[in-house]
C-alpha cells in the first residue's frame, strides 16, 4: 500500500512541474508577444528582426540566449530588453522553445 502510495505522490508531483513549466511558458509567450513579435514575428519566423527558428546566431544555451535578451545585439536593431528575473526567465525558455519547435517539425517531415 505504502509503495502505491509513494507512486501517487511521485506522479502528481510530475503534474505539478509540468504545469508550472507550461505555465512559465505562457507567461514567457504573453511577454514575447508584447517585447518580441513585432520584430521577430509572431511564431518566431522573422521579419525586421531574424527567425528564431533553428539554430541561433549568439548562443542557444538558457545562459546565452538570456544574455542576448537583456543585452541586446551591438550593431543591430535588436534592443536589450529589461524586465524582472521570473518574466526574463519565462521569454527565454519561451525563445528557446520556438527553436526546438522548429527542431521537432524537421525531424518529422
Amino acid at each position: 500500500m505504502s509503495k502505491i502510495f509513494g507512486v501517487v505522490v511521485c506522479l502528481l508531483a510530475v503534474s505539478a512541474l509540468r504545469a508550472d513549466a507550461n505555465g512559465q511558458l505562457e507567461q514567457g509567450k504573453k511577454v514575447y508577444a508584447q517585447r518580441c513579435a513585432g520584430c521577430h514575428g509572431s511564431e518566431g519566423s522573422g521579419g525586421v528582426g531574424p527567425s528564431l527558428k533553428g539554430k541561433f546566431k549568439h548562443g542557444s544555451s538558457h545562459v546565452e540566449v538570456r544574455k542576448v535578451i537583456e543585452a541586446g545585439v551591438p550593431g543591430t536593431m535588436m534592443p536589450g530588453v529589461k524586465l524582472p528575473e521570473p518574466l526574463l526567465n519565462n521569454l527565454t525558455s519561451y525563445v528557446l522553445s520556438l527553436r526546438k519547435a522548429k527542431a521537432a517539425g524537421k525531424k518529422k517531415a
